[in-house]
This record gives C-alpha cells, sequence and structure tokens, in this order.
C-alpha cells in the first residue's frame, strides 16, 4: 500500500519538475534530481553489508545515497552472525575491491560491526536497524551493542539511519582520496 502511495507521488513530481535526470530507488525509497550529467562513479567503492534480509531497506538507502553522491558501492545482504562463516568471503571481497569504508547494518543485538571490524582493515559505520523485539526491540539493543564496541574504527548513526551513514561515508572516502594515513 504504502509504495502504491510513494510511486503515486513519484510521477507527480515526474511530471511537474524539470530535471535532466529523475532516479526513484524504490527500495530505498529515494527520489533523485539531476539538472546535470551524471559522471562516472569513483573508486574505490563503499561496501554496505547487512546482518539480515530485514535490513536491506536502510542498505538501499545508503546505497541510493552514496551512487547518487558519486561512489561506487559493493553490497552484500543477510551475512549475520548467526552464520559466522558467512563473513569471511565478505572481508576477502572488501580487500579485493580495496574497499576503505563499510557500512555495516544489523538489528536484534547489532554485533555485526564489530565482528566484521575484527577482520576488516578500514572504517567501519554501524547502523542499528529497528528490526528485533523482546528487550532490545525498536533498534535501542542494537544501538546500545554498537555504541559498546571495544574495536576501534567503528562510527555509529541512530537507528535506521541510512543517509547518515551514506554521507558519512563519502565523506570519508572523499578525504581519504586526498590522503593517505
Amino acid at each position: 500500500f504504502l509504495n502504491n502511495i510513494l510511486r503515486d507521488k513519484v510521477e507527480i513530481i515526474k511530471n511537474n519538475i524539470k530535471a535532466k535526470r529523475i532516479n526513484y530507488y524504490e527500495r530505498g525509497r529515494v527520489l533523485a534530481l539531476r539538472m546535470d550529467d551524471p559522471k562516472p562513479l569513483r573508486d574505490p567503492p563503499i561496501a554496505i553489508i547487512t546482518a539480515g534480509t530485514a535490513d536491506i531497506y536502510v542498505a538501499e538507502e545508503a546505497k541510493a545515497i552514496i551512487n547518487e553522491l558519486g561512489f561506487k558501492t559493493i553490497t552484500f545482504h543477510d551475512v549475520g552472525i548467526a552464520g559466522l562463516q558467512r563473513i569471511f568471503p565478505v572481508v576477502k571481497k572488501c580487500m579485493e575491491e580495496g574497499v576503505e569504508v563499510a557500512i555495516v547494518i544489523a538489528g536484534m543485538e547489532g554485533a555485526l560491526p564489530s565482528v566484521f571490524s575484527s577482520l576488516f582493515h578500514g572504517i567501519i559505520i554501524g547502523v542499528p536497524t529497528s528490526i528485533g523485539y523482546g528487550y532490545g526491540g525498536g533498534g535501542i539493543g542494537a544501538l546500545m551493542t554498537m555504541l559498546q564496541s571495544c574495536n576501534p574504527g567503528i562510527l555509529v548513526v541512530n537507528i535506521d539511519n541510512g543517509v547518515g551513514a551514506a554521507i558519512a561515508a563519502v565523506m570519508i572516502s572523499s578525504l581519504a582520496s586526498k590522503y593517505t594515513i
């Protein structure tokens, strides 16, 4: 139902605003209006990793913003710690692709950013999602876990904040391309 309402609003905007390019990222619920021609997406890609499939909507929001701001993305879904072996190929692929910044999205207990950070050399942006139930429901448990991580280099944004994570990732990647650490 909500997607139908959003699609109707997107059509109204498309019909009433003059833009060179209008992209609607339905899964991420992002509408991008461009007045110029897009430039090729820049390397290195920013990784977007979700613990579960229920976290994909936040990942898709982040992906839309990152791509619109000019960076490539590489995405991995459903690699949470309930099946720890799933994270190893993701770490390997990120290293092969030269990833320096990864957005790691998780609900429930929110442990995936800490686990990924212990295996990955770059900067991690943790995004807790409101997926979950019980004591830590609504994302509070995931947020607390990410804030309490003992692994260095984890930046944490607010619950379901794919936009904030994307903008932080682009800013960090833009600076990293100018300077070497």
